[in-house]
């Protein structure tokens, strides 16, 4: 974990602003001033006040990070990403969302969340409300999907400090490996919602990971370039 501390002047006051980067393969956890607590996953960056004033608690996120969140009915806490905004009172969530990602995600363990998807102008102004066990999937492409899921499972990886995967679609699965590895892993989107997988990581390389998967499906999998894998349907 790499830790930069800024120190922002204006309006007769000084401010003290942390940065938190993680590394590939790593998870850290940070304790913000109001108690709560955050679980980065890899390749992940949180900004945050040494102390919050105001009306609102308010972070800013690139990447994969759970959220135990404090309750303050009068300090609503908010987490800013580059795609959507999330504000909650005292609850447990996680946020899925890098700057460079067409496809961000919001999940509700406890409490409640709101949402509100701030690059988007048909969507300005509307607010998705998540209970328990829903995600909330965004893309321009796609637009805005609500989802059950089993929530505990689906983030299990803030528990041990490691990518657990629980009965996961590829996509899913996919998408977190190439974060972790810091890789590009390449595969047709249709067949990559059609297979699912259930299985730990710990810290076997991908080639590994891959291997394991094109023995549990009809898949098989190659380099194509430097850190770039495709898997395809196998003939």
């Amino acid at each position: 974990m790499l830790l930069s501390a800024l120190l922002f002047v204006g309006s007769g006051r000084q401010e003290v602003i942390y940065v938190v980067n993680t590394g590939y393969q790593s998870m850290d956890s940070v304790k913000l001033a109001d108690g709560t607590k955050v679980m980065l996953g890899a390749g992940s960056k949180l900004t945050y006040p040494q102390k919050f004033s105001g009306s609102n608690r308010e972070v800013k996120l690139s990447g994969q990070a759970f959220f135990n969140v404090s309750p303050d009915k009068s300090h609503p806490f908010i987490v800013k990403t580059k795609k959507m905004d999330v504000t909650v009172m005292g609850t447990s969530f996680e946020i899925f969302s890098y700057d460079n990602d067409k496809e961000v995600e919001a999940v509700l363990l406890t409490g409640k969340v709101k949402v509100a998807i701030s690059d988007n102008k048909k969507l300005e102004g509307k607010i998705y409300t998540l209970a328990p066990n829903e995600k909330l999937t965004y893309s321009e492409e796609k637009g805005v999907n609500l989802t059950n899921i089993d929530a505990d499972a689906y983030s299990g990886w803030r528990k041990g400090k490691r990518m657990s995967f629980k009965n996961e679609t590829l996509q899913m699965i996919l998408n977190r490996l190439e974060k972790w590895y810091g890789q590009r892993i390449e595969c047709d989107p249709q067949l990559a919602e059609y297979y699912r997988f259930t299985f730990t990581v710990h810290s076997e390389p991908l080639a590994l990971i891959l291997n394991y998967i094109s023995h549990s499906a009809p898949l098989t999998y190659k380099m194509v370039g430097n850190n770039h894998y495709l898997i395809e349907l196998k003939h």
